[in-house]
């Protein structure tokens, strides 16, 4: 409308969208703080309580994907999303999208384009193991899906996982916590480990730099961290005009 009608500016700035996600503050960002070390003990407690979603939920903090992208990986069959190498790493696919309530799934993802990434030793070890498992189980033995219901060997449905966080977010007395943290604590991660911006966006499907902002978090140790920088640059300066006024 703005380019056809010439207007002066755009009328929907502004506007709303219908379905807006929530602002997270830093007492409640929806994500797990590396600074306190809380992603260890998150998953420590998630094998715990819940070990048919443990993989799921280190697979997810290793590369900061959506749920949604996680629940359709397949293990085996035509088209199988996760490769073990004989050097004992993996090559993971992503490429499908389970978005609704039903089986459903799109081929497709979010962005559109699928995403390769390969996965180290440590995070194909903890695949392999939960794959072992898998196989001693008649249902879950008969299903290709990577993370498959353990009941009917099917997708699983989003509350199963939304549950398994809850419980053991209230177990740690952690602020509000949905799965979508498993994204969001990996950009923070990421960014704490000095990850450059252009892999951390390659690896996590975020293209934008907006985007990645939206799922980022300054911690209290980073912003703690570039006022002291910023103070000890203004510190020196002050001391190289007092040593040059002397």
């Amino acid at each position: 409308m703005t380019r056809e009608f010439e207007l002066p500016r755009d009328p929907f700035l502004g506007t709303k969208l219908f379905r807006e996600d929530p602002t997270y503050g830093p007492d409640a960002p929806n994500a797990l703080d590396p600074e306190e070390n809380e992603v260890a003990a998150f998953l420590d407690k998630m094998n715990e309580l819940y070990p048919q979603h443990y993989a799921l939920a280190f697979l997810g903090l290793a590369i900061g994907h959506r749920p949604s992208t996680l629940r359709p990986l397949r293990r085996k069959g035509p088209t199988p999303d996760l490769v073990f190498k004989d050097d004992g790493t993996a090559r993971l696919y992503v490429r499908r999208s389970h978005t609704d309530g039903g089986q459903e799934v799109a081929e497709r993802i979010k962005t559109l384009a699928p995403i390769t990434i390969d996965l180290p030793r440590e995070v194909a070890d903890v695949l392999r193991d939960h794959i072992a498992e898998l196989e001693k189980n008649a249902i879950t033995r008969a299903s290709d899906l990577l993370f498959p219901s353990t009941r009917t060997g099917k997708l699983q449905s989003k509350t199963g996982l939304a549950k398994a966080f809850e419980t053991v977010r209230t177990k740690l007395g952690l602020p509000k916590l949905t799965p979508k943290a498993m994204r969001r604590t990996w950009k923070d991660v990421a960014r704490t480990a000095g990850i450059e911006k252009v892999v951390r966006k390659a690896v996590s499907g975020t293209y934008t730099d907006a985007m990645e902002g939206r799922y980022s978090t300054a911690r209290a140790g980073e912003k703690r961290s570039a006022v002291a920088k910023v103070v000890s640059i203004n510190t020196a300066s002050g001391k190289k005009r007092k040593k040059g006024a002397a």
